[in-house]
């Protein structure tokens, strides 16, 4: 869902960036993997950056891909860090959406 919601922000020239997530492995005895964020726990998969009418004036649109419409239950749902990132973006006039299709993106984007 990631690749098609990406092409469509493209074809509709939305400035968008990919913010990467990582792993690394401690090698050793016990061999463990961690995973690591450009931005910490909880961090939307996108950000897409929109113009508001003619002005100089942009907004961020946080984007958290998540899998096919069918896929709204257990394993599909925001975390808890993921709701925390959103209520903290929220509250700095952000917008955020949870995006399982690119239909969520309709209307905001």
């Amino acid at each position: 869902m990631l690749k098609q919601i990406t092409d469509w922000l493209s074809v509709k020239k939305v400035f968008w960036i990919r913010l990467n997530t990582g792993a690394f492995a401690i090698e050793g005895k016990n061999r463990r993997f961690f995973k690591s964020h450009s931005l910490g726990a909880g961090c939307a998969d996108l950000l897409a950056i929109k113009q508001i009418g003619t002005d100089d004036c942009f907004i961020p649109i946080w984007i958290e891909v998540k899998g096919s419409p069918e896929g709204r239950g257990s394993p599909y749902r925001q975390t808890h860090a993921q709701k925390f990132f959103e209520q903290m973006v929220v509250a700095l006039g952000h917008r955020y959406v949870v995006a399982y299709s690119i239909d969520d993106l309709r209307g905001v984007i």
